[in-house]
């Protein structure tokens, strides 16, 4: 079923979308060194197809993914 639905998607029109949302964070409590981390606030990963299908219809897939 796999394989069936991934050679339909190759007639589809397909869009990959995503955002990384990473950044440097240095905490320091007092006196005390430094703790600097790097940290990942919803990085995400996408795929978006859409076919249109015969008598004015449209078919959609969305595949969304976090990343970490």
């Amino acid at each position: 079923m796999a394989l069936a639905l991934a050679a339909s998607l190759a007639q589809a029109d397909v869009a990959v979308y995503g955002k990384v949302r990473q950044y440097v964070n240095n905490d320091e409590v007092g006196t005390a060194s430094g703790v600097t981390a790097l940290t990942n606030d919803t990085s995400r990963l996408g795929f978006r197809a859409t076919e249109k299908l015969s008598n004015g219809f449209v078919a959609a897939a969305v595949i969304e993914t976090s990343v970490l």
